[in-house]
């Protein structure tokens, strides 16, 4: 069931209705050339709790629920925008968009976001709010994310966690060595290999085989008793 252009309407209304506040420039090395609003701190209303799921050793919170503060566009328009910072923390980026802050379009790392995660006294954090298809809008607050796994994944990979787990996958299953590209000619022939028992081939004869077998993983012999 999709929304209604009843509800759109009035959710639209409701952001029309609520006065904007001044925004400001911000120019920081962690964050870049941004617009904000002013930073804000916590009353006693928010909520601070542990992130469901961080990684371990970097316990992430979520902070929430903020009001959202919107400015004029150009257009006249009222639009969300984030502030500086919470609580002297510097808001970097959506946390739908972390990929986006971490790496550029053709996948390197951009500066802005080594310097956050190497550098930066405060903990990475970001904004989201409840946007979907069903709520196009957002609703009228947001919340706060530390540490968000995302930042350290794709700081790590530019496929995120994909990509950190696949290496890993890699190393425990040996995905890195069966990739690996070989010199021909190889010192031994490969029908000499094929032909020869691993247990009866030295360090030497081994290595020379591996593109045609591969004889470490066979179990080593027991010692004679």
């Amino acid at each position: 069931m999709g929304t209604s252009s009843s509800s759109l309407a009035a959710a639209k209304k409701q952001i029309d209705d609520t006065p904007t506040v001044e925004g400001h420039y911000v120019s920081d090395a962690k964050t870049g050339y941004r617009w904000a609003t002013d930073p804000i701190v916590s009353d006693q209303s928010i909520v601070k709790k542990p992130l469901p799921l961080s990684i371990p050793g970097l316990p992430g919170e979520v902070w929430g629920p903020y009001p959202k503060q919107f400015t004029k566009s150009m257009f006249g328009q009222s639009i969300f925008t984030p502030p500086e910072s919470v609580d002297g923390v510097p808001i970097l980026c959506r946390c739908r968009e972390i990929n986006q802050y971490i790496r550029s379009p053709e996948g390197g790392r951009i500066v802005n976001g080594m310097i956050a995660l190497g550098l930066g006294a405060s903990p990475p954090a970001c904004w989201e709010d409840d946007q979907s298809i069903m709520n196009p809008y957002g609703g009228m607050t947001f919340r706060v994310e530390t540490r968000n796994p995302a930042f350290y994944t794709y700081m790590a990979s530019s496929q995120g966690g994909f990509g950190v787990a696949k290496g890993l996958a890699n190393m425990l299953t040996g995905g890195a060595r069966k990739n690996k590209t070989y010199k021909f000619p190889r010192r031994f022939s490969e029908s000499y290999c094929k032909k020869t028992p691993c247990k009866d081939m030295g360090f030497t004869q081994r290595a020379s085989c591996r593109p045609y077998k591969n004889c470490y993983t066979q179990k080593k012999r027991k010692s004679p008793q």
